[in-house]
């Protein structure tokens, strides 16, 4: 079985140009790491449009990634899901552009694959490059049919099974589902996939003919974010099952916690929870209704509104509310009101674990959005990064 690395996503930084992030990422990971105690520390790293441009020179990503090194620190997945800059003072829908339906996704996507090969683990047999699933669905007449992006997707295998038949490492594409979004669940998942593999294939064929079935099957998985399933109130354990089963093998994990609260009979904890927004990411909001079914708002302002409709008729009021506000899987929330969905997470990790994930990143991104950042942000991802080597332990 191949080594576990515990890492940490780089999306936490600023920085989206190599030349600026490396510097500071070096810094900010050798301190992460000895302070974590650990004997090697991995990191997921994001790159953007700026990024990608700066990595096809590949002589500085291997610069790079031997100074990386030997400081014992490896490179084991790339995050390529917001392409656009991540920590600018207002993101929001802007992380889901381009989307599946977009030539620039493509391309940006097919450039990652020589990155990857060149700046992640050599150690490792594959490597896994996370990205958005498909598009975002409150865009409305702007959301690309599943036939178009399935199209896309086929040729953005045709060229990592090119890259595999070169010599070249396995290259996995893993969608990661979010609420709202094309596949943001396991049942839109699986839906997906169901119905439009054949069109997938059928797409990779005119570029690699007979192999396109079995390059399918090779380059194309699951990035089973924890926190995003928690919003869901899905139960990770049958859903990482089922994807699996539907060949989307989870060889990537997010590993965060969601903050929520149970109603129990009054809005505080509501109150508590809507009382997080703020302006730079959307925060869709997960709703568990009295009749177990689950609703989805797009973001906290969403859920200010739903708040005055409960105060004014409480025997409406849910039995659960959680957001897409990643925390860290080491801590409680900030509000004694609200609880933090990590036991959902650690179910979804050692379930995905137990289907061969290989590539696990804590991702905490909201350090300085958090009201009870008492912690640096470096101190902070060292105790997730300890948690998770502990959990990876047990």
């Amino acid at each position: 079985m191949a080594q576990l690395i515990p890492a940490f996503c780089s999306n936490l930084l600023p920085q989206e140009s190599l030349h600026r992030l490396f510097p500071t990422l070096l810094d900010f990971a050798s301190s992460v790491r000895e302070e974590a105690e650990l004997p090697l520390l991995g990191i997921d790293l994001k790159l953007g449009f700026e990024a990608i441009a700066d990595g096809q020179d590949l002589d500085l990503c291997r610069r790079w990634r031997d100074t990386f090194a030997a400081k014992q620190i490896v490179f084991t997945s790339l995050n390529i899901f917001p392409l656009q800059p991540f920590q600018q003072k207002v993101v929001k829908d802007r992380a889901y552009e381009p989307d599946w339906g977009q030539e620039a996704r493509l391309h940006a996507s097919q450039d990652a694959i020589l990155i990857a090969e060149t700046l992640t683990n050599p150690q490792q047999e594959s490597c896994s490059l996370s990205t958005i699933p498909g598009s975002y669905l409150p865009w409305g007449d702007r959301v690309p049919s599943d036939k178009k992006m399935a199209g896309q997707l086929g040729e953005w295998v045709a060229k990592a099974w090119t890259h595999l038949q070169s010599g070249g490492r396995r290259m996995v594409l893993c969608i990661e589902p979010e609420p709202l979004c094309s596949w943001g669940s396991t049942p839109d998942m699986i839906s997906f996939w169901e119905n439009h593999q054949e069109h997938l294939i059928a797409h990779a064929q005119q570029f690699i003919g007979a192999d396109a079935a079995e390059a399918v099957q090779h380059h194309v998985g699951c990035c089973w974010d924890t926190c995003h399933a928690s919003v869901l109130f899905e139960n990770q354990t049958s859903s990482i099952s089922d994807l699996a089963h539907a060949g989307l093998r989870p060889l990537k994990v997010q590993y965060s916690a969601a903050p929520r609260c149970h109603v129990r009979g009054d809005t505080q904890g509501i109150e508590a929870l809507s009382a997080m927004d703020e302006e730079r990411f959307c925060h869709q909001v997960g709703i568990l209704n009295q009749d177990n079914t689950v609703e989805v708002l797009e973001d906290l302002p969403d859920l200010h509104k739903r708040l005055a409709a409960w105060q004014q008729h409480t025997k409406a009021l849910p039995k659960q509310v959680c957001t897409h506000f990643h925390i860290p899987v080491h801590q409680s929330p900030a509000s004694s009101l609200l609880s933090s969905s990590i036991n959902e997470s650690d179910e979804g990790l050692t379930a995905a674990l137990a289907h061969g994930a290989q590539h696990i990143s804590v991702e905490t991104y909201t350090w300085n959005l958090q009201k009870n950042a008492d912690e640096s942000i470096m101190l902070g991802t060292a105790a997730e990064v300890r948690h998770l080597a502990n959990r990876l332990k047990s």
